[in-house]
């Protein structure tokens, strides 16, 4: 599954984690939050990609994740050297529900935020709904 397919994915079900309330996103934003995902996915599951023109698919180092920067909508893994850019990125289409979950998870401290109280409403309805 393209990595930019699950990140779009993963922001519909995180968007009200990311984006509060009735704000409308840019095309900027929109962007911005598909890469902060594709980057938070390749911390919980493996990405894939092509790091030449026409070579074949091979598993990015988490080490390589961390020295490059998704853009295009995570459609792209690029550097700020010489590097060629990794494309056709993408993840195991069967990793996406846990991908999602871990997000979850990981955003839902977030949202207590440091006065906590709106966010923590939030929290106990989602655990509530769960």
């Amino acid at each position: 599954m393209s990595l930019a397919v699950a990140a779009a994915i993963a922001y519909a079900a995180l968007r009200d984690f990311m984006h509060p309330g009735s704000h409308r996103v840019s095309v900027a934003e929109y962007h911005e939050a598909l890469h902060l995902l594709a980057s938070h996915i390749g911390i919980v599951a493996p990405i894939f990609g092509a790091g030449a023109e026409g070579a074949s698919m091979e598993p990015i180092s988490r080490e390589v994740l961390a020295e490059g920067h998704f853009a295009g909508g995570a459609l792209r893994l690029e550097f700020a050297d010489a590097r060629a850019p990794y494309t056709d990125l993408a993840i195991r289409k069967g990793d996406l529900d846990a991908i999602i979950e871990k997000l979850r998870a990981a955003f839902r401290p977030v949202m207590a935020g440091p006065a906590g109280r709106a966010g923590v409403a939030r929290v106990a309805l989602m655990r509530k709904a769960q």
